[in-house]
């Protein structure tokens, strides 16, 4: 229910398309100062939406599958940026999806998403096998 809310309140704002300018409303999905909360209903949406699934996936941890999917159901970016998010902090059920998405350097390149993933890069670079890190 909540991606709905937030799907159609980025409609009204900028309505259909392959962008929903989430970084610029939302530069973090993580709390984060850069995020310009006054009030926006979309960033509003995206914390709600953020909390409520981790404390989905923390209740049981085999519940993350559902959430990706979940999100991957959906075409906007940030519901890509919120998957990100779930799978930094939940690396460990994902080791092998976690790699794969991190030796797709064009993600890097994406403008929408790039946050994120720089988050992922940094804290699991150490975990990436040598070939994966020369190919980056």
């Amino acid at each position: 229910m909540i991606c709905e809310l937030l799907d159609q309140a980025i409609t009204v704002r900028i309505g259909e398309g392959p962008s929903d300018e989430s970084p610029i409303w939302r530069p973090a999905i993580e709390d984060h100062p850069a995020n310009h909360e006054f009030g926006e209903i979309e960033s509003i949406l995206v914390t709600a939406l953020r909390d409520a699934t981790e404390r989905f996936v923390d209740q049981d941890p085999e519940r993350l599958q559902a959430a990706l999917t979940a999100l991957g159901e959906r075409h906007r970016p940030v519901f890509r940026r919120l998957a990100l998010h779930l799978l930094r902090r939940y690396h460990d059920q994902y080791p092998n999806l976690v790699n794969d998405l991190l030796k797709d350097v064009d993600l890097l390149h994406d403008y929408n998403i790039r946050h994120e993933y720089t988050l992922l890069l940094r804290e699991h670079w150490h975990m990436l096998p040598k070939e994966i890190q020369s190919e980056i």
